[in-house]
C-alpha cells in the first residue's frame, strides 16, 4: 500500500509540475505581445460633428485585444463624422464614420461668422455656374423718389465684396452633385454686421450676385451710379486687365464690403440732393425772361431755352429743367404796383372818340399825361415804359 500511494503520489506531482510551466510559459507569452495605439473618444461627441484632435485622442492596447475594423490612423477619420453618438473612452470604429456629408450644416459655420440666405432665380444664380465655396459680390439696385418732378431714378451700389459662397440650395461644400439651373436660394457666409447690411438692402431694393474669381481679392470699391450714368459716360470696352480703380473712391474698407452706417448714410444723402434745387443748378439752366403786360401791371416770367439744351439730353433731364423752370417762377417777387402817374391821368387827357361805331383808338400814354414834379416822380417811383391802351368811350 505504502508503495502505490507513493507512486500515485508521483504521478500527481509530475502533471502538477507540467501545468505549472505550462502557465508560465503561456503568461511570458503575453507579455512579449506588441502594443497597438487606436483611436478614442476624449469628449462626448454627437453624430454630425467633425472629428479632430480636439474631441478624439490615441490609446495603446495589446493587438489581441483590439477589436477588428478600429481606427488607429489620424488620417482615416480626418474630415469625416460619426453616424451615431460615441461617448468618452469609446474605440473609433470605421463603420461608424461617415463622409464629408454627413457633417451637419451648423459644424461647418466658421465660428464668429453667420449664414445669409439670398433668394435667386436662373439669371441672378448664373445658370447653376454659382457652386459652393465661391465667391461673389451683391450688388443692391433701389430706386429714390424726387419730390418735385415726382420721377423715379434708379441707383445700383455694390454692398459687398469678395464673399463666400456656403451652399447653393442644399448643396453644400464637400457634397457631390451638380447644381441645377433653377436655383431658388443661394447662402452666404457673412459676419453680424454684414448679415444686418445685407437685409437692410434687401428691403430697400433688388440684390444680385457677380461672380468673381476665387483668387481675385483686390478691392474694386466701385463708385453708386444712378441711371443719369447712360446720358453722360462713353461706352466700355470689355478688358482682361485689372479694373481700374474708381477716382472718387476713398481709403479702402473692409475685404467684405462697407459698413451699415456708410450705406445707408449714401442713400440717405442721394435722397436728398436730389429733393433739393439748389441755386448753382437754376443758373446753369438757360431761360428767357418774358415780361407780360396786365393793364399798368407787368410781371416777369422765367421760360426754358429748349433750343439752347444739349441735344443728347434725355427726356427726364428736360422735364426737371422746366420743373426748376417753374419753382423759380413760383417763388418769384410778386409784380410791382401801377404808378399813380399813370392811371388816373390817363383817363383824363384821352381824345374823345369820333364815331361810335369806329374802334377805340389807341393813345399811347406818353403823349397825354403829364410828366409829374420831380418831387411826385421820386414818390411814385420809375417811369413805366410806353405802351398802347384802348380810349375808353
Amino acid at each position: 500500500m505504502k508503495m502505490k500511494s507513493m507512486m500515485l503520489l508521483l504521478v500527481a506531482a509530475g502533471f502538477g509540475l507540467v501545468a505549472m510551466l505550462g502557465v508560465m510559459q503561456v503568461l511570458n507569452g503575453k507579455g512579449d505581445e506588441p502594443m497597438v495605439k487606436v483611436a478614442v473618444a476624449t469628449a462626448d461627441i454627437p453624430a454630425g460633428m467633425p472629428l479632430d484632435d480636439t474631441n478624439v485622442g490615441f490609446k495603446e492596447f495589446q493587438q489581441s485585444t483590439v477589436p477588428s475594423g478600429a481606427v488607429t490612423k489620424q488620417e482615416e477619420y480626418a474630415g469625416k463624422a460619426l453616424v451615431s453618438r460615441a461617448v468618452p473612452g469609446e474605440i473609433i470604429m470605421t463603420a461608424k464614420l461617415g463622409g464629408a456629408d454627413s457633417i451637419t450644416a451648423s459644424h461647418q459655420i466658421p465660428k464668429g461668422m453667420r449664414v445669409a440666405t439670398v433668394s435667386v432665380n436662373a439669371t441672378k444664380s448664373h445658370s447653376g455656374l454659382i457652386r459652393p465655396t465661391d465667391r461673389v459680390d451683391v450688388v443692391c439696385t433701389y430706386d429714390v423718389p424726387n419730390p418735385v418732378t415726382r420721377q423715379k431714378s434708379t441707383h445700383v451700389k455694390t454692398v459687398l465684396e469678395f464673399i463666400e459662397v456656403f451652399a447653393v440650395d442644399a448643396l453644400r461644400a464637400g457634397r457631390e452633385g451638380d447644381v441645377e439651373v433653377a436655383v431658388k436660394n443661394v447662402s452666404l457666409i457673412v459676419d453680424p454686421e454684414q448679415f444686418q447690411l445685407l437685409k437692410a438692402a434687401e428691403g430697400l431694393g433688388e440684390l444680385n450676385l457677380s461672380l468673381r474669381n476665387r483668387e481675385d481679392k483686390e478691392k474694386t470699391q466701385v463708385a453708386e451710379l444712378s441711371d443719369n450714368v447712360f446720358f453722360q459716360r462713353d461706352t466700355s470696352i470689355g478688358t482682361r486687365t485689372e479694373p481700374a480703380k474708381s477716382k472718387s473712391a476713398a481709403e479702402p474698407v473692409a475685404s467684405q464690403g462697407p459698413g451699415l452706417q456708410d450705406f445707408l448714410a449714401s442713400a440717405m444723402t442721394a435722397m436728398s440732393e436730389t429733393a433739393t434745387v439748389k441755386t448753382s443748378q437754376s443758373a446753369e439752366t438757360p431761360t428767357w425772361v418774358m415780361t407780360i403786360y396786365r393793364g399798368v401791371e407787368t410781371q416777369d416770367i422765367e421760360v426754358l431755352d429748349e433750343a439752347a439744351l444739349p441735344k443728347g439730353m434725355s427726356s427726364l433731364e428736360r422735364q426737371r429743367q422746366r420743373a426748376r423752370t417753374r419753382t423759380r417762377n413760383d417763388h418769384a417777387e410778386p409784380a410791382l404796383p401801377p404808378s399813380p402817374a399813370v392811371s388816373k391821368p390817363a383817363a383824363a387827357a384821352a381824345p374823345t372818340p369820333a364815331a361810335p361805331a369806329a374802334p377805340p383808338a389807341l393813345t399811347p400814354i406818353s403823349e397825354p399825361v403829364a410828366e409829374p414834379a420831380p418831387a411826385a416822380q421820386a414818390a411814385a417811383g420809375p417811369t413805366l415804359p410806353a405802351l398802347f391802351l384802348p380810349t375808353l368811350n
